[in-house]
């Protein structure tokens, strides 16, 4: 654990670290930092301060695993984003994936029913970007999808361990690594 931490704060990254980053974009040495420390520690929180990127060391470790094979469309294990409000999911699709993660395929999980279940039916996406409400209300379905990796965002909305939204979360993030 200690050599993880030395390398980590030396900014010792594996080479190909920030694969798939769009140009002329890259990751800083802080969001490399959040990744490699996401990687080496499952399970973990990543928290900072608001705009210093937590959005795209989030798409970048996303993006890392689909380099390796690990995130993929169907019949692949997939990656889940839960956020809170709808307004967040435009900022994830398009100020994260969109533009630095362009090669990755998001399916955004809003609208009526039909749209909602259109894209949970849809084998073609490799991250689900979906709100806590939504996967509330929709928990029975996106719970028999495969994922392997959950980024939760802003889980102040958490707070409550017996609500619908906790457990719905819970259910789905199970099986994740």
């Amino acid at each position: 654990a200690r050599q993880v931490v030395a390398d980590l704060q030396a900014h010792s990254f594996p080479p190909d670290l920030d694969v798939g980053v769009a140009a002329p974009y890259d990751l800083r040495d802080h969001q490399k930092s959040a990744v490699a420390f996401a990687l080496l520690t499952p399970k973990c929180l990543i928290l900072d301060e608001m705009g210093l990127g937590k959005t795209n060391s989030g798409a970048g470790l996303i993006s890392y695993l689909h380099a390796r094979g690990e995130v993929g469309p169907y019949p692949k294990a997939r990656a889940i984003v839960i956020t809170t409000a709808p307004n967040v999911v435009p900022s994830w699709k398009m100020g994260g994936f969109d533009k630095f993660f362009p090669h990755l395929k998001v399916g955004v999980c809003r609208g009526t029913k039909k749209q909602r279940f259109a894209v949970l039916d849809s084998p073609d996406w490799d991250v689900l970007l979906v709100g806590y409400e939504t996967l509330r209300n929709d928990v029975e379905w996106i719970s028999q999808l495969s994922f392997n990796v959950a980024i939760l965002d802003e889980v102040d909305v958490l707070g409550n361990p017996n609500s619908l939204v906790t457990q719905a979360v819970r259910r789905v993030v199970k099986d994740c690594e």
